[in-house]
Parts: structure tokens; sequence; C-alpha cells
């Protein structure tokens, strides 16, 4: 800052009364300036920092964005595969499942089993068979 150096110089020369009215007096009037320089100055480094903060932030933010989707795809295509996996073991076991039920069946119809009406329907006749003779 200004200020200490003005009156560094002031403190410097203090036996001189009119290297102090030199000072003092333009002092009042260039340090309101240079406060005012000061304050704006700061301002603007203020300003330029919370610009590169926000851009800094926003950058953040598109990088992360960008990542985010890079990770979704690659999470996306894993799923996928999985599913594609999963798919193609669920129609394997499905296969594998209808054959040996297939099986079953086949092995059953090789012994004919009859219901119960067949049964009664088979004594009945049985029956009047007899009673007919």
């Amino acid at each position: 800052m200004v200020l200490p150096l003005l009156m560094l110089r002031f403190l410097q020369y203090p036996d001189s009364p009119l290297l102090a009215l030199w000072v003092v007096l333009p002092c009042s009037q260039r340090w309101m300036e240079l406060k005012e320089h000061e304050l704006f100055r700061r301002r603007e480094v203020i300003r330029s920092r919370h610009l590169a903060e926000l851009l800094g932030l926003e950058e953040a933010y598109v990088i992360e964005f960008h990542e985010f989707h890079i990770t979704w795809a690659r999470k996306e295509q894993e799923f996928e595969e999985r599913s594609a996996i999963a798919l193609m073991d669920l129609q394997r076991r499905h296969d594998t499942a209808l054959r040996a039920f297939q099986q079953k069946l086949l092995i059953r119809s090789a012994y004919p089993r009859h219901s119960s009406d067949y049964f009664n329907m088979r004594k009945i006749e049985e029956y009047l068979a007899k009673n007919k003779r």
C-alpha cells in the first residue's frame, strides 16, 4: 500500500517543515485517491478470483458430467452383457427342463394310466357281460 510509504518518507525527514507540508498536504487528497484506487483494485482482484472460481467450478462440473456419462455408458454396457448372458442361461435351463419333462412324458406314455372312471366303466361292462350270459 502507498500510505505507509508516504508516512515513511515523512518520518525519515521530521526536521524539515517544508517536506512535512509537502508530504502531509497532498497526502489527504492523494490518500483518498489511492484509497479509492486500492479499493477498486481489491474489488477487481476479488471479482477476478470469483470469476476464476466460477469458471473452475463450471469446468469441474463439465468434467464430472462427462465422467458420469462415461461411467453410465460403461455400466449400461456391462448390464446389457450380463442380461444377455443371463437370458442365454435362462433359455438353456428352460430347454433342459423342457427336454426332461418331454422325456418324462415319453416314459409315462409307455405305461398307460387309466382314470378311476375308466376302471368303473370296465367293471360295469364286465358285470353286464356276465349278466347277459
